[in-house]
């Protein structure tokens, strides 16, 4: 996303926290922010880290975006989770355009996945919550929220399995 920035001279905005089992740490979009002013000399325009995860990066980032008329994006991120990505995106910011931008990191370029356990549960894993994305979004679209919007939402405590909170 930074090179392509770089290349266009278009603004850049970039969304990550440090999803639901990292909390506490330091959020990607700091990370890359640091990466963008010290390796690129390019800052980044919008910084949203409070996200935990790609519907709530999708929400938090067109919070971010609408307010300054942005209605073009060029959605950067890798190419597995691109079309969960676009499913969210499309649902938080139905009147933007956007332009997938997919990436492939360079282990994906050195071994065939099916070789590999560990990428063929994170693709069966991405795949099910593609599937999962596309099912909420479209009960939405039809009038029936499963899951309350999350700007509504305060943020709250991760809840503890009932063995958990017997114990």
């Amino acid at each position: 996303g930074l090179w392509l920035a770089r290349e266009t001279g278009l603004p850049v905005a970039f969304s990550g926290g440090t999803g639901h089992a990292q909390e506490g740490s330091t959020t990607e979009a700091k990370v890359a922010a640091k990466i963008a002013a010290d390796e690129f000399g390019r800052p980044i325009r919008w910084v949203e880290s409070e996200s935990r995860d790609t519907r709530e990066n999708a929400a938090l980032t067109m919070a971010l975006l609408k307010p300054a008329g942005i209605n073009h994006v060029v959605l950067v991120t890798n190419g597995y989770h691109m079309p969960r990505a676009l499913v969210e995106f499309s649902h938080a910011m139905p009147e933007t355009t956007l332009i997938p931008f997919a990436v492939v990191g360079d282990k994906w370029r050195e071994e065939p996945w099916w070789t590999s356990g560990a990428t063929l549960r994170l693709l069966l894993s991405e795949y099910v919550k593609y599937v999962a994305a596309e099912v909420r979004v479209r009960l939405a679209d039809a009038g029936i929220d499963v899951m309350p919007e999350i700007l509504d939402q305060p943020p709250q405590a991760p809840r503890r399995p009932a063995t958990a909170q017997a114990n």
